[in-house]
């Protein structure tokens, strides 16, 4: 019996999941990040501005100018909520694009569960977001077709 014991317990850490969770890793200081992000501002081909406090996303084909803003997270093991704010090209306000997003760890080779796409007045409100361990994520944000890949190492 302990020989299977023995055998069980090397399995399990020769093939985890990936490495354990560092909590004494030194975090990166999200109050400055956050102050950085609020003062950046995406430029208009008009010279207009897209206020956006969060990653920025260019679709180009479309001449779509996104910007991505966590409601809470992004973290590890709850819900991470994020709006998917847009500022469409003149003569396309009146109805949205269709978007699909979708989590995936292309380190493990696996994703995580579908997440929920509410359209608002000016984007979207991507719920039920969810990574479910720590590492390198990606968030892959297509519009219309056109997927750009927001990286989040969690």
């Amino acid at each position: 019996m302990l020989h299977y014991s023995l055998v069980l317990v090397l399995f399990i850490f020769s093939f985890g999941c990936g490495p354990a969770f560092d909590h004494k890793k030194e975090q990166p200081n999200k109050s400055s990040r956050e102050k950085e992000k609020s003062n950046q501002k995406v430029e208009e081909d008009q010279g207009g501005e897209f206020d956006c406090s969060g990653e920025t996303l260019n679709f180009d084909s479309k001449e779509i100018k996104t910007c991505l803003e966590w409601v809470e997270g992004p973290r590890v093991g709850e819900e991470s909520p994020f709006r998917l704010k847009l500022d469409l090209s003149e003569g396309d306000t009146a109805s949205l694009p269709e978007l699909e997003v979708k989590l995936w760890m292309p380190d493990h080779g696996h994703g995580s569960s579908p997440v929920e796409v509410v359209e608002e007045e000016q984007g979207f409100l991507v719920k039920k977001v969810y990574f479910i361990m720590p590492g390198f994520w990606e968030v892959h944000i297509a519009i219309d077709g056109e997927e750009k890949v927001l990286r989040v190492d969690l």
